[in-house]
C-alpha cells in the first residue's frame, strides 16, 4: 500500500492485463456486498458466489480499480480495492484476496503473466494450474 492506502500494484496490473484482452473497454467487477460494514450497498445487479453475495460492476478494464469507492461514493476518501475483475472475452480473471498476504491472484495465459513479470519485477510468482497456491510470501 501507499500512502494513501491504494495498492499501486493491482493498478500496474489491470493497466497491464488490459492489453491482453480484446475486450478492454468491457470488463466486470464483482465486490462483496458487505464491504464497507456500515454503508448499505448500492443498487446493483447481484452475483450469488458461496458464502458471499457481490455486486456487480461494469466499465473499462482500467477504471475498476476504483469501482467500490466509486459505487459507495467514497472516491478520494478510502480505497478498497475490488474482489474480482474480468473482460467480457474471459481472457483472465484477478482476484483480490481478502485475508491472506498476497495481494492479487491472476488466472490468465503465459503471455499476460510474463507482461505482468515485466510490469511487476519480483511480484509475481507462477503457480501451475492444478498446484496449490502459495498463501504467504516466502522470506527473501
Amino acid at each position: 500500500m501507499d500512502q494513501d492506502g491504494e495498492a499501486p500494484c493491482l493498478r500496474a496490473a489491470l493497466a497491464t492485463l488490459a492489453r491482453h484482452t480484446d475486450t478492454p473497454d468491457l470488463a466486470y467487477a464483482a465486490i462483496w456486498e458487505g464491504w464497507s460494514g456500515t454503508t448499505p450497498a448500492p443498487e446493483a445487479p447481484r452475483l450469488h458466489l458461496p458464502e458471499r453475495t457481490m455486486l456487480l460492476f461494469t466499465g473499462p478494464v482500467e477504471s475498476l480499480r476504483d469501482a467500490p469507492a466509486v459505487a459507495w461514493e467514497t472516491l478520494g476518501t478510502t480505497y478498497q480495492e475490488p474482489h474480482l475483475v474480468w473482460p467480457q472475452d474471459q481472457a483472465w480473471c484477478l482476484a483480490c484476496e481478502v485475508d491472506e498476504e498476497i495481494e492479487f491472484t491472476v488466472g490468465c495465459d503465459d503471455e499476460a503473466a510474463e507482461a505482468l513479470e515485466r510490469a511487476l519485477p519480483n511480484g509475481v510468482r507462477r503457480v501451475p494450474y492444478g498446484a496449490p497456491a502459495p498463501l504467504y510470501r516466502e522470506p527473501t
